[in-house]
């Protein structure tokens, strides 16, 4: 029942599968575990931003694609596991799973790309409307050292205020909102 060895083009390897997929398995688990830690907290800070009264905010275009990419592994996982239960018992009902999850996991991939590029129009629609402007991209602006973050500003002096780059360094919400406390009290 058991296949250790690969027979015929086509038959599953069981011992190397399930070693993969539990490697699979604890890979997403510790993402799981670093998304609602640490991340989780951070991209619900940046989805705030745009309405909030800060001076300086940063919009970071890589955040909002983490929870999606999330989705996308756990299906990955299940697609894993149902293939290897159809493997091991061959019912029809497990090929169907895997092909619904596959289509899931096609629709899911779609729509993440597609609300990559409606979460920028959308965070930066909302900036706007609120006041902020964008500081050009170049050395002499705020977050220096990320390509895939911008500063936002109320004031456009701000941009190229050397103290307030770097109080901005990384562009994480403590820095904003040291940023925030340095410009209250200057």
């Amino acid at each position: 029942m058991v296949k250790l060895i690969k027979d015929e083009l086509g038959d599953l390897n069981i011992a190397s599968y399930f070693i993969a997929l539990v490697s699979l398995t604890l890979f997403t688990a510790a993402i799981t575990w670093y998304l609602f830690s640490y991340d989780l907290d951070d991209i619900l800070q940046i989805l705030s931003y745009p309405y909030s009264d800060y001076p300086v905010i940063v919009y970071t275009s890589g955040n909002f694609v983490t929870i999606p990419l999330w989705l996308i592994m756990c299906i990955i996982v299940l697609i894993g596991v149902f293939r290897g239960v159809y493997e091991l018992f061959k019912k029809p009902w497990l090929k169907k799973v895997i092909n619904y999850l596959l289509i899931g996991l096609c629709v899911l991939f779609v729509l993440t790309i597609l609300s990559f590029f409606i979460y920028s129009i959308v965070w930066k629609s909302a900036a706007r409307e609120h006041g902020y402007i964008e500081c050009p991209s170049s050395n002499t602006t705020l977050v220096k050292f990320s390509k895939s973050s911008t500063a936002w500003t109320k004031e456009e002096s701000l941009c190229h205020d050397y103290q307030v780059g770097e109080a901005l360094s990384s562009g994480n919400h403590e820095d904003i909102i040291e940023t925030a406390e340095y410009l209250k009290n200057r």
